[in-house]
């Protein structure tokens, strides 16, 4: 800092500069250091959250294009058998083995066939936004996406899968990191009604004319607070409160991760036990399938049986479909409950 006075042609000059240091003051500047730490500690488990989030809606927008993709094959498969029966048919009423309505029944069937495939390369189209969409791609992007077909059974147990939710959850880890940001509040609140001891060195040039006199000067400061203790008391006590209802919010947190996590090993369970019955059942439906063509061929099935046989076949591809990915969504989202999607924040 500099001054200059003057009176009449005498001139008065003075330049120095001054440090000071906070010496002690019961521990406030390391409070209110661990509430800011704790704070940006807070916020990086936001990102983590929102990290999480984005991977399984991605992950889960994938697995619905594979399901849309592998529905939209079994459905052109039932068309093109539908077309086979009906050539068939066509085949067998031109040399008078089976009737004009054999013709018409498999007609039929291959428009309800053609229909089910309108529907499931539509299916595909939106699967293919709700992907874009989850990759945040604002315009249509060609690309293509590898089918994953691989299955790793599940070994989850529900105490041990909580255990590691409790552990990693970046959503509780949030909120235990601005509970521990609000217990240095009330630690540094606590302080402001101490004392604060704070040391000041000080050097000065000062004179008429140069050189100018040089002085040190040093001295030891203790701030007492005398009338701030109303206003100290009441942000102590807010404090406090807030406290107590961010720790009935970890509460709550804690029941509804507890019942994320016993709901997606649930699902997974279920999806698993569909997979095991749906898997025998297509090789099952195939089996119907070839045997009612042959009976077919030979005369000792009718069209509706032909036509059953190809439907049930369709349904039980679409059940073991069904199954593979909503195992897989399973998966992601057993997964997703225990905070243990890979994700990290790169600088």
């Amino acid at each position: 800092s500099s001054s200059f006075a003057g009176s009449d042609s005498r001139d008065n000059y003075t330049v120095g500069f001054a440090l000071s240091q906070n010496i002690f003051d019961f521990g406030r500047s390391l409070s209110n250091w661990r509430m800011s730490k704790e704070e940006a500690n807070a916020v990086s488990f936001i990102l983590n959250t929102t990290g999480q989030n984005i991977l399984f809606n991605v992950e889960e927008a994938y697995y619905n294009h594979l399901r849309a993709l592998r529905l939209r094959n079994v459905n052109e498969e039932a068309v093109a058998s539908a077309g086979l029966h009906l050539k068939q048919a066509q085949g067998f009423y031109e040399i008078g083995i089976r009737p004009k309505i054999d013709v018409a029944r498999a007609n039929v069937d291959l428009s309800n066939a053609k229909v089910g495939l309108i529907k499931a390369k539509n299916a595909v189209r939106l699967a293919k936004v709700d992907l874009d969409n989850a990759m945040g791609l604002n315009e249509p992007v060609s690309y293509q996406i590898q089918d994953d077909m691989g299955l790793t059974k599940s070994d989850y147990h529900i105490d041990d899968l909580l255990i590691i939710a409790y552990r990693n959850r970046p959503e509780l880890l949030e909120l235990d990191a601005r509970s521990r940001a609000l217990e240095q509040k009330i630690k540094f609140n606590k302080s402001e009604h101490l004392p604060k001891l704070s040391g000041r060195l000080s050097y000065d040039w000062e004179g008429e004319s140069s050189p100018l006199d040089r002085e040190w000067r040093a001295g030891i400061t203790l701030d007492v607070p005398l009338f701030s203790g109303l206003d100290t008391s009441y942000r102590l006590k807010e404090a406090h409160e807030n406290l107590k209802g961010l720790n009935s919010r970890i509460d709550s947190l804690k029941l509804q991760i507890k019942k994320e996590v016993e709901q997606a090993i649930l699902s997974l369970r279920e999806a698993e036990e569909r997979l095991l019955a749906t898997r025998v059942a297509v090789e099952q439906g195939r089996e119907n399938l070839r045997l009612a063509e042959g009976r077919y061929k030979v005369g000792l099935a009718t069209i509706i049986d032909l036509t059953d046989a190809r439907v049930l076949l369709l349904e039980v591809n679409t059940n073991w479909i069904q199954a593979l990915y909503d195992y897989k969504i399973a998966d992601a989202l057993t997964k997703k409950s225990a905070g243990t999607i890979p994700f990290r924040i790169e600088d």
